[in-house]
């Protein structure tokens, strides 16, 4: 294409568009003007280090959480639920419900809620099966009893199921083998799904209707797969579906495809 284009031009078949007009950068909306003006020629911009572009900055829409509102974070007491919960602090919540199928047991978790408490917030955390939509349903209205209405959601529950097995090598060492659809377990598959997928649709159903948010914690796994991981995969997948359905019935939704984040969660090791 190239060769042919050149042979074009230097057949005096193809010749430069004129007048050709120079602007510099920082003129690039009269640049634009002259061209929509123009019925022939080019208009060419110049890019100087010293020039100034205008912009129209962005508006600002600066979070603000209502101190008189419950924010419930499911599965929030691991690494990301608590970075969230510090964020949402810092934005102006008070009232932060955790719900978990243990609630908060270990001794990080319970350093975790003395320090909210003794900055002021309301923590609680909720011992509650999400995939046990009665159970949730107890909960909910145990939540309702001793804390304000709820108006935001984040859905964090995961599960990652594979299996490990030892490799015979000269030496023996654990590796991840690979649970692809075929070779996976109904357990495998049911233990990684159900947090995501049952899950999530109990907490649509029996959420209140006027949320302000509804976070799913989705992964980018559900949009372009990652190998071995078919369940946690359809989970997310799950999850982006039921945004789109939460939102067409005028439901407040959003699904976040995240990514491997290395400050928290699990791959952080929390």
């Amino acid at each position: 294409m190239f060769q042919a284009a050149f042979d074009l031009v230097r057949g005096n078949f193809v010749k430069e568009s004129r007048p050709i007009s120079v602007l510099p950068v920082s003129d690039i909306s009269a640049a634009f003007q002259e061209a929509q003006e123009r019925s022939h020629g080019k208009v060419v911009l110049r890019i100087e280090d010293d020039d100034l572009v205008p912009v129209v900055p962005r508006e600002s829409h600066p979070l603000m959480l209502s101190p008189e509102a419950t924010y419930v974070l499911v599965g929030g007491l691991g690494g990301l639920g608590r970075s969230l919960a510090m964020f949402m602090v810092q934005h102006g919540a008070k009232h932060l419900a955790f719900f978990s199928r243990s609630g908060a047991t270990s001794e990080g978790q319970l350093n975790f809620m003395n320090s909210l408490k003794q900055q002021g917030i309301d923590a609680r955390a909720y011992a509650c099966d999400i995939c046990d939509k009665s159970q949730l349903e107890v909960v909910l209205q145990q939540c309702s009893q001793e804390m304000p209405k709820i108006r935001g959601v984040i859905q964090g529950a995961a599960v990652l199921r594979v299996r490990v097995f030892t490799k015979m090598l000269d030496q023996a060492d654990n590796v991840v083998q690979d649970a692809i659809f075929e070779n996976m377990t109904y357990d495998d598959w049911v233990t990684a799904t159900r947090p995501k997928m049952q899950g999530s649709w109990n907490l649509h159903e029996t959420m209140p209707k006027d949320l302000e948010f509804f976070v799913f914690l989705s992964s980018s796994a559900g949009a372009i797969g990652a190998r071995g991981q078919a369940n946690y995969n359809s989970g997310n997948g799950f999850q982006d579906a039921l945004a789109h359905h939460r939102r067409s019935r005028g439901l407040a939704a959003v699904s976040l495809d995240l990514g491997p984040i290395l400050g928290a969660g699990v791959i952080h090791g929390t």
